[in-house]
């Protein structure tokens, strides 16, 4: 007994070189600290170490595993976005929250994807787009044209600068569009006892679709139109503008059966709510577009 107790004491102050730190404290949670009955941690949820956890083949086992995970959820989330509007939301909303992925989460995947190969540039608008193509660029030309003379630069230099800081920011900057929508549908369904984080992840699903429907559509499109050319000799650039000009209306339609869904409202009151939201969403892409000139001006 006594030299059971030296034994435990010299583990304690000096380990033996063969054993690993977390095998000392296998009685205690590494994580929490709390007293271990099992292998399963009763306060935290964490698991005790054993020698086989520290294998490379369980880290490896442990990413495929977690990747699964995410995978399996994934295309469940996507179909139910895309085709049963609002379901999402409302399942969120009823706090049915494991079978599809995080609101958040899935968005900043999409925005991730978008942003690796972007099939358009309305979130990344060059220099040039910004100095003659929107509402307020008889506000921002002075601006620009005194930095260039200041610094005794040309237009085009400075635009590659520009662009360059502007590409890399834009993905950080999207997310602007999800508080202001949230905020219409809230100033819109006023009466509603709805939180705002609430109509916060109804906005993120609303506008996650339409990031999904430009990352289908538009390669979809270019497919098609290379096939027709290449096997047929037939050009159908006319196929493009047409499924490009009834991309909003894809849009509109499906959000208003997301927000019939979410919101159980009336049609009349729905389509209401929908035309204000299509405004906003407006109102909001221009905002986000001046944000982030103002933004990559200042750090350029």
């Amino acid at each position: 007994m006594h030299d059971e107790s030296r034994l435990r004491i010299g583990l304690l102050i000096v380990p033996d070189n063969n054993i690993m730190p977390s095998d000392q404290h296998q009685s205690l949670c590494a994580n929490c600290g709390t007293p271990l009955e099992g292998r399963w941690c009763g306060q935290c949820g964490q698991k005790a170490l054993s020698e086989s956890d520290r294998r490379f083949g369980h880290v490896l086992g442990q990413f495929v595993h977690e990747l699964l995970h995410v995978e399996g959820k994934l295309p469940r989330t996507l179909g139910a976005l895309i085709f049963k509007p609002g379901l999402p939301s409302q399942a969120y909303l009823e706090g049915r929250r494991v079978i599809y992925l995080s609101p958040i989460g899935l968005f900043l995947l999409i925005n991730l994807l978008y942003f690796i190969a972007p099939p358009m540039t309305d979130f990344n608008v060059t220099l040039d787009d910004q100095y003659h193509m929107q509402p307020y660029s008889a506000l921002i030309q002075p601006m620009i044209d005194a930095r260039l003379d200041t610094r005794e630069v040309g237009f085009s230099d400075y635009a590659e600068r520009y662009n360059q800081l502007n590409l890399n920011l834009a993905r950080s900057l999207i997310i602007l569009h999800l508080p202001l929508l949230a905020l219409a549908l809230k100033l819109m369904l006023i009466r509603r006892p709805t939180y705002f984080a609430e109509h916060f992840i109804v906005a993120t699903h609303l506008f996650t679709f339409l990031l999904v429907l430009v990352l289908v559509l538009y390669p979809t499109t270019w497919l098609i139109i290379w096939l027709g050319q290449a096997a047929f000799d037939v050009d159908l650039i006319d196929l493009f503008r047409v499924l490009w000009r009834g991309f909003p209306l894809v849009i509109i339609i499906h959000w208003l059966l997301s927000l019939r869904r979410c919101y159980q409202l009336s049609w009349l009151i729905t389509i209401a709510v929908t035309i204000g939201l299509t405004v906003a969403t407006v109102i909001s892409h221009f905002i986000f577009r001046l944000v982030q000139f103002l933004a990559v001006f200042a750090a350029t």
